[in-house]
């Protein structure tokens, strides 16, 4: 017997959810439709504006690893720094300590 029809990615992430689910954490099925209530609930509600400080961490070095000198310093404009800030920062670690600060103000207010 078949529950329905879904996508193939769909019945993929399933499998690998239920997989995971009685492998490594002992649950039983009954659990499983509520497991999945609960992450869409998570999913779907409002950002809390709270920054983790490993997330900060995360965007800081992707902040320095991913964009060009010139995308970091529109980032930089855009969570506020002045030009004359900005003529501070000739090289990347000024660049990456600046956007560190600018952020955990933007989440610390």
């Amino acid at each position: 017997m078949v529950r329905g029809v879904i996508s193939r990615v769909a019945n993929s992430l399933v499998g690998k959810i239920e997989n995971f689910l009685y492998s490594r954490c002992a649950r039983k099925k009954d659990d499983f439709p509520k497991i999945l209530r609960n992450v869409a609930d998570y999913l779907e509600r409002k950002q809390t504006n709270v920054l983790h400080p490993v997330g900060l961490k995360q965007l800081t070095s992707r902040f320095g690893n991913s964009l060009t000198a010139q995308e970091q310093y529109d980032v930089l404009r855009v969570l506020g720094a002045s030009d004359e800030v900005l003529d501070t920062c000739s090289n990347l670690k000024n660049r990456k300590a600046l956007f560190r600060k600018l952020t955990k103000e933007k989440y610390d207010d």
